[in-house]
């Protein structure tokens, strides 16, 4: 796939057989005009749309989707669980804030229990496999090591990520992009999905215990300047280290991203 132009229309099309299950949630809810449909059935197809995805990804691009799914070594795990909760606190304060304590409640329903656990742990590995597994690693075929093609790439896929996240305002879109560009990266440095669901998962719970323990959480102020200077510590760790063991090969997947 040597023409970079082909290449993204191809991670266009990986895109859309990864949200093509979304259609029969749609489907459902207009037929039975209940609004449990969704709730239930949007998480299940957009694992099965991530699981479509992974398998398109090796069958019709070639990609070697088992180079990329590979056991993580603990402390990169650590370093990215570390800044993925430390940006999410942060992110808490800075931008969802308000609207968490407009829906702050004391009892949960078994549905919206249930939104929240999925939105946790269901929809990172999903959006993952879709977004970074599926598109980016087409992308980077494409790219041929190509510095200036990874960085359009990068920005590339973060229209569709932004889009399928329905921002609200103008913070949560910068919020959206820089997550985007935090976890592209991720893989780019690293070509393991598993660190990038790890951070995803990560700031995605922290969120969601936020909307459940919120007394706990904007009660203190100094909680934001906190996260802050950890973020300012484990961020740049995360990435240094990420890159020192780049250079050292361990990052080496055998016969990942082959030309198709």
């Amino acid at each position: 796939m040597k023409d970079y132009k082909t290449t993204i229309g191809a991670s266009l099309l990986m895109l859309m057989i990864g949200l093509c299950p979304l259609i029969f949630t749609v489907i459902a809810r207009v037929v039975t005009g209940s609004p449990t449909a969704e709730v239930y059935g949007l998480p299940v197809s957009y694992m099965i749309g991530g699981i479509f995805a992974c398998i398109a990804a090796k069958k019709i691009f070639n990609v070697n989707v088992g180079d990329h799914i590979r056991k993580p070594e603990l402390k990169i795990m650590l370093l990215i669980i570390s800044a993925a909760v430390c940006y999410s606190v942060a992110d808490i304060y800075i931008v969802n804030r308000a609207s968490l304590l407009g829906n702050a409640q004391d009892s949960y329903s078994a549905s919206e229990i249930y939104t929240l656990l999925t939105t946790a742990f269901m929809a990172p590995i999903s959006e993952e496999l879709i977004f970074r597994l599926g598109m980016l690693s087409i992308l980077l075929i494409g790219a041929c090591k190509n510095k200036m093609k990874y960085a359009i790439s990068v920005c590339f896929i973060s229209i569709p990520w932004l889009a399928v996240h329905f921002p609200k305002n103008h913070l949560r879109i910068i919020d959206i992009l820089i997550v985007s560009v935090i976890i592209s990266t991720i893989y780019i440095l690293t070509k393991n999905i598993i660190y990038c669901i790890t951070f995803h998962m990560a700031a995605n719970c922290v969120t969601m215990l936020s909307a459940v323990t919120y007394k706990f959480f904007f009660a203190r102020e100094y909680i934001l300047y906190i996260a802050l200077a950890a973020l300012a510590i484990t961020m740049p760790l995360m990435f240094i280290y990420i890159c020192k063991k780049r250079n050292e090969h361990d990052f080496q997947p055998i016969g990942s991203l082959r030309a198709i």
